[in-house]
């Protein structure tokens, strides 16, 4: 996940809102928090937004994308479990009974 851009309309003093590619989800977020053990940031309609004093360069932009992409991949990977464990569990069924999975 890339952080592209600072949303001007949305961000004020003491709290900057990121945009990101692809639109920040608010469990991408929960992961991202846990992950980085990060307390300085919140959700904003598919935006994460930083509300910490310490100073932000290049390397704090680095840190939040490897996060944040941790974050997403981990979501993902939960997901692609689920589904193949759900997929495994059908196909079982569909032995056992002889009916095809449609």
């Amino acid at each position: 996940m890339k952080i592209i851009g600072i949303d001007k309309a949305q961000s004020k003093s003491g709290e900057i809102v990121f945009v990101t590619k692809p639109p920040l989800t608010f469990q991408v977020f929960e992961n991202f928090r846990q992950l980085w053990n990060a307390s300085d940031f919140s959700f904003l309609k598919g935006s994460l937004v930083w509300k910490g004093h310490v100073h932000i360069d290049s390397e704090f932009r680095r840190q939040a994308e490897t996060y944040l992409t941790k974050a997403e991949n981990a979501l993902r990977q939960e997901q692609n479990q689920a589904q193949n464990s759900e997929d495994n569990f059908l196909e079982k069924v569909s032995e056992q009974t002889g009916l095809p999975l449609l």
